[in-house]
């Protein structure tokens, strides 16, 4: 789950949180491969969280690192609208056991 700050940006909507951006996992080779890729992202709303899942029919991947990549920022805090920053509030990982 990706949680977005509670900062505003010059249009009212959510500083910070990326338009579009990949999570990529590493085996345990040391490979990384994009797990799941968003373009136009709509940042969650305040109080809730922007929901990653990875599970597809053959099950969930089997990673030892995630990476989350930035390829379209969001807009900037209203009172810094020249600082184009990737930032999350909190980022949870659920893990499932072996």
């Amino acid at each position: 789950e990706l949680w977005a700050r509670d900062d505003r940006d010059s249009r009212n909507g959510i500083a910070g949180f990326p338009r579009a951006f990949v999570v990529e996992g590493m085996d345990n080779a040391g490979a990384w491969r994009v797990l799941k890729s968003y373009s136009n992202a709509v940042p969650p709303k305040p109080g809730e969280s922007f929901v990653v899942d990875f599970y597809t029919v053959i099950g969930h991947p089997k990673v030892k690192s995630l990476r989350i990549r930035a390829t379209e920022l969001g807009t900037p805090a209203a009172d810094e609208p020249d600082a184009w920053r990737l930032q999350f509030k909190r980022i949870a990982v659920a893990t499932s056991g072996s």
